[in-house]
């Protein structure tokens, strides 16, 4: 599992936007991209498949950005850090099978309209030690 997780994370480092496991670094500058994974070990046969581990890994990430055009760039440029795979990285290859992406808004904390816009997106990967 190590693997996986350290080969998404190399994944994600190919993005323009600075990237951050499990939440954002107090103080840092927008844009960025705020990921979590879900690893989920898949059932192979042995005789078929090889002794190699497999995983359904999903990726929830939030680009977020001050704009809405500005979310749409970062979003775009994680859609191409997993695009057109494979990909190996850390002994683990990763294909993205599946990607959804949805707009969103944190509330603005003062009244004021100046709350960070957000795309989430989802991104489902299969990955195989290699």
């Amino acid at each position: 599992m190590a693997n996986v997780i350290k080969a998404v994370r190399a994944r994600c480092a190919t993005a323009h936007s600075k990237t951050y496991a499990g939440m954002r670094v107090a103080g840092q500058d927008l844009p960025c991209i705020v990921y979590d994974l879900s690893l989920e070990p898949t059932v192979h046969m042995p005789g078929t498949a090889g002794t190699k581990s497999h995983f359904m890994v999903t990726l929830s990430a939030q680009c977020i950005a001050a704009t809405l055009d500005d979310a749409a760039g970062v979003a775009d440029d994680l859609f191409d850090a997993f695009d057109g795979g494979p990909f190996t990285h850390t002994g683990c290859k990763l294909t993205a099978v599946a990607m959804t992406f949805e707009t969103s808004a944190e509330p603005a904390e003062n009244g004021e309209h100046d709350a960070e816009r957000i795309i989430a997106a989802t991104i489902t990967l299969q990955a195989k030690e290699t």
